[in-house]
């Protein structure tokens, strides 16, 4: 149906639709939990966040319009499609679910709440069906990680969409149960090219993404103990045992995150994950050898505190800068025990400070 245009811009036409589909046929038992379909329209269904509804809007009338009707599309944000007041949501969603060959997962900010969302794939994800399939389409820089592995379909790129539509409106596989095009396009016509420019544009208008902006004033290090030592240190601890614990410490604590500039503190271009602490110690040694090591007690110290359940008592014990001659000092902020992890974390922040030339102390602002 596509074709050229003369120069002139072609209108966007729909699919012719198909006639009228005869009912199915009931074969076997029925199931209880589900109703049975009387038709074999395929079914799309849209997850989403209904602060998002302004994305589902706008592709539940691409899906329908660009097919002539030629499926059937549950979202439900929409009053036409939206459960009905008195059932139970859940069985509602489960039916749609169930009878859907298509589920769009429409992600916007990973980090906010995505428990619906995450139990309709789940619904989806059914072991007994494999003719069911789950698009992601994501607006902003990161998914929810159960759909880190899913190939996904930029929102906000124009050659993303691009593709999106040429493979929805004229692929044979798209459409598990279907087995041929939902239209009759070409995949090369301007129809196809007109349908993507037109929802491009229309989602350009909703689906913003403007990135987190967070940055640490301090060198910061979140160290992470593995929970399968911390008996052994709360024991050594009890003991009194102080040296057998900060041997423990610096052997078994690694690196899980940290600031940008971070590493240059002790003389590294950069840390990676699990990262040894003691390899850090011994880095900043390195380079100065006649300098005091009275930070490396003092972090010890507080991350010993922290692990037997008592409260870090820092003492702005100097770390001189590996690349200049600032100074920091260790600071224990906040602690984690995540059993799901199996590890203890803590946030380590080093805050700079000048160095009283009197006293040799940190130079601090008394009230008067």
């Amino acid at each position: 149906m596509g074709g050229g245009n003369n120069g002139a811009e072609a209108p966007i036409t729909q699919a012719a639709p198909d006639a009228q589909p005869d009912a199915i046929a009931q074969s076997g038992p029925p199931k209880p939990e589900v109703s049975e379909r009387t038709d074999d329209v395929p079914r799309i269904f849209i997850s989403h966040r209904h602060a998002d509804r302004e994305i589902a809007d706008i592709l539940r009338c691409f899906f329908l319009e660009a097919t002539a009707g030629r499926v059937k599309v549950f979202q439900s944000s929409f009053v036409g499609s939206a459960p009905e007041i008195g059932k139970i949501l859940t069985e509602e969603l489960g039916q749609e679910l169930y009878h859907a060959e298509l589920v769009f997962v429409v992600c916007t900010i990973a980090d906010e709440n995505w428990a619906y969302c995450m139990w309709e794939c789940g619904v989806a994800f059914n072991p007994r069906k494999d003719d069911t399939r789950i698009v992601v389409l994501q607006c902003g820089q990161d998914v929810p990680a159960p759909l880190n592995d899913r190939v996904r379909v930029a929102l906000n790129d124009e050659t993303s969409i691009k593709v999106f539509v040429k493979q929805f409106l004229t692929d044979e596989n798209f459409f598990p149960r279907l087995r041929r095009p939902i239209t009759d396009f070409e995949q090369e016509s301007q129809n196809v090219t007109a349908w993507a420019e037109r929802l491009h544009k229309q989602l350009q208008a909703v689906v913003t993404y403007e990135p987190d902006d967070a940055w640490h004033a301090w060198p910061y290090l979140l160290l992470e103990l593995p929970l399968s030592v911390v008996e052994e240190i709360r024991l050594a601890y009890d003991d009194s045992q102080e040296e057998a614990v900060h041997a423990l410490l610096r052997q078994h604590c690694v690196v899980a995150a940290n600031a940008e500039n971070a590493p240059q503190l002790f003389g590294k271009a950069r840390l990676s994950y699990g990262h040894p602490l003691n390899d850090l110690i011994s880095s900043w040694q390195r380079k100065h050898r006649e300098a005091d090591s009275i930070w490396v007690k003092s972090l010890l110290d507080q991350l010993t505190s922290a692990t037997c359940g008592d409260f870090p008592s820092p003492n702005w014990a100097a770390l001189r800068h590996a690349q200049n001659q600032n100074f920091h000092a260790p600071m224990l902020l906040k602690v984690f025990r995540s059993p799901s992890k199996r590890c203890m974390q803590f946030d380590v922040y080093f805050p700079w400070f000048k160095v009283d030339e009197a006293s040799g102390g940190p130079a601090v602002v008394l009230p008067a």
